[in-house]
């Protein structure tokens, strides 16, 4: 949503990505996106964690995301 600095997370298709910015706009460095899939029949988010932190729900800020660093989804 244009205006809205936030995400809605689904189920990724991969296990794990690192997203490398620009350090002149984003000092803090790369982001982490993994999930625990061992399977693939493990297709629903079970729980999120950001930079350590229990997400309640499935939405985050751009805040949280570039202040969290590492963005885990546990799946089921």
């Amino acid at each position: 949503n244009p205006g809205d600095p936030s995400y809605t997370l689904t189920t990724p298709a991969f296990d794990k990505v690192t997203l490398h910015l620009d350090p002149k706009f984003y000092p803090n460095g790369d982001i982490t996106i993994e999930t625990d899939r061992t399977s693939p029949s493990q297709q629903y988010i079970k729980s999120v964690t950001i930079g350590g932190k229990k997400l309640n729900g499935f939405r985050l800020t751009h805040r949280q995301l570039l202040e969290g660093k590492t963005l885990k989804m546990q799946l089921k």
